[in-house]
């Protein structure tokens, strides 16, 4: 009997050894789903500080960019390449000899010695390749010499660009917006949706009359109270494009959510816009002077590539632009602008990509082979909104940059080349982003690959992202911190998804 006990006994203690050891083992591998999205959208909510950004790209990544049928022959128009003679007024003439359709630049080298300028949608300019076999738009001169200016604004890209597509900013007013709406909604009451039309876009406008007022700090999440005397020349008001999807009585029903409130006692109105629409430059080499070096920042003479200016649904693809002071640029109300597989190679520049007062703009497998980092490779200011950067590839360090003046709500996702962060701007725009920016899925952690030495990067995530609710989720090096309104810094160096948008967007189509 007394053997039938201590056997029971050795059973009961072996037992709860077993049961110890198997509580204090781990269940599962390193955490890998972030507490603002979880493994499939199942914590993510409308109104959150993790913002959707599913809008972003042609057709709010809807539709697939077009193949668009060829309408005339550059080469009909007396744009003949490889004869060393320029070429820009005769790629002009083929241009404005359509309504629409796609102009095609047959392969070989052609002279750009002026300005190219699209006015009306659905002009499409066609190479027969970016390598150096294909169809190359070579520009001898920059902007500034071309213009006959010492200083024309050439040297951010704000202007001078060889090859423009140029809307109208904006027409009458509509009507006004009435009442209240929340961020992260989709639905505005109006006075008189009579002239609302479904399906088309409208521009949305808030006016605020004091610089650094009530909407301003409302971008900023309220958290720049101590920027409030310095802020001297950033704009107080905002427009963006929506595009209605349903009018019923005066609740009008927009695609794109609002990223920001609409509140006493800013005043709010939807506008008839000037955009052009369906436009896109495809499989052509961007080739300005090898042998210039870098000029003194803020002091470019102006290589510049490209601009849309009031455009929306337009693209680039399969373009290479080499040795450009800035290469891409996407602003004055232009949204819905999908750039893909594009490249920047040869020397470094000012600005690589720079999106301004744009909104929902997609960058996507960008390759960064420049000889030396950009100034700034992507940059986002003037209230860039809802815009994707991602999937970014390349021997270069990509450089990325808010630029001041409220950029807020983008994302920059699963970049796979090495990045750093070299933002700058006039102080008195404000500081650099206001809220609800997201880095998410990077590669290296953010304190290393932001700044070798880990300190300064330290400091930098801790007193300035933090107080304008960035969201980093990534590989961190640094402790997590966790907020309602300020702080979200969350290491998850083995995140799924890496890539947020296509989550986002996977999630919302299967919804819709």
């Amino acid at each position: 009997m007394r053997m039938v006990l201590l056997a029971s006994a050795h059973l009961l203690i072996l037992r709860a050894l077993l049961l110890n050891v198997a509580c204090a083992a781990p269940q599962a591998g390193p955490r890998q789903h972030s507490k603002l999205w979880g493994k499939a959208g199942e914590l993510w909510k409308p109104g959150g500080r993790l913002p959707d950004y599913s809008y972003a790209g042609y057709h709010a990544g809807e539709k697939p960019i077009p193949d668009v049928a060829v309408a005339a022959d550059a080469a009909d128009f007396g744009a003949i390449p490889d004869d060393d003679k320029g070429d820009s007024a005769a790629i002009q003439r083929a241009i404005d000899s359509v309504d629409s359709g796609a102009i095609l630049l047959r392969r070989g080298r052609y002279i750009i010695d002026d300005f190219i300028t699209i006015r009306k949608s659905g002009i499409v300019l066609r190479g027969e390749g970016d390598a150096l076999g294909g169809t190359v738009l070579y520009v001898p001169r920059p902007a500034a010499e071309v213009a006959g200016k010492k200083d024309g604004g050439f040297a951010t890209g704000g202007s001078g660009q060889f090859i423009s597509f140029q809307g109208k900013w904006a027409g009458a007013e509509v009507t006004e917006v009435a009442g209240t709406a929340e961020r992260g909604t989709h639905t505005v009451t109006v006075d008189d949706a009579a002239n609302i039309k479904t399906g088309a876009f409208y521009l949305l406008q808030v006016k605020d009359d004091k610089l650094g007022g009530e909407f301003w700090q409302h971008l900023h999440a309220r958290k720049v109270r101590n920027w409030l005397k310095m802020v001297k020349w950033a704009d107080a008001g905002h427009a963006s494009l929506f595009k209605v999807v349903a009018v019923e009585g005066n609740q009008v029903t927009l695609r794109e959510p609002l990223r920001f409130d609409i509140r006493p006692p800013w005043r709010v109105s939807l506008k008839r816009h000037g955009n052009i629409s369906e436009c896109g430059i495809e499989s052509l080499r961007f080739e300005f002077p090898a042998d210039v070096q870098p000029a003194k920042h803020l002091r470019e003479p102006g290589y510049n590539a490209v601009r849309f200016k009031s455009a929306h649904d337009c693209w680039i693809k399969d373009v290479t632009i080499a040795n450009s002071d800035n290469g891409v640029t996407c602003s004055y109300m232009s949204s819905h602008i999908e750039i893909r597989d594009a490249k920047l190679v040869g020397r470094r520049g000012h600005h690589g990509i720079s999106l301004s007062n744009a909104t929902n703009c997609l960058i996507v497998d960008l390759v960064d082979d420049c000889r030396e980092p950009w100034t700034h490779t992507i940059t986002m200011d003037h209230k860039a909104s809802g815009n994707v950067h991602k999937g970014t590839m390349g021997t270069n360090t990509v450089s990325l940059d808010f630029h001041r003046d409220a950029p807020y709500e983008n994302l920059h996702t699963n970049i796979r080349a090495k990045w750093n962060y070299n933002s700058s701007g006039d102080p008195k725009a404000g500081p650099h982003c206001a809220a609800r920016n997201t880095y998410w899925g990077l590669s290296g952690k953010a304190v290393e690959a932001a700044n070798p030495n880990g300190q300064g990067m330290r400091d930098f995530l801790y007193r300035h992202w933090g107080k304008i609710q960035t969201n980093v989720v990534t590989g961190l090096a640094v402790p997590e911190r966790f907020s309602e309104d300020e702080e979200w810094y969350e290491d998850l160096p083995n995140l799924l998804p890496r890539d947020l948008h296509q989550a986002q967007l996977e999630r919302r189509l299967k919804r819709k």
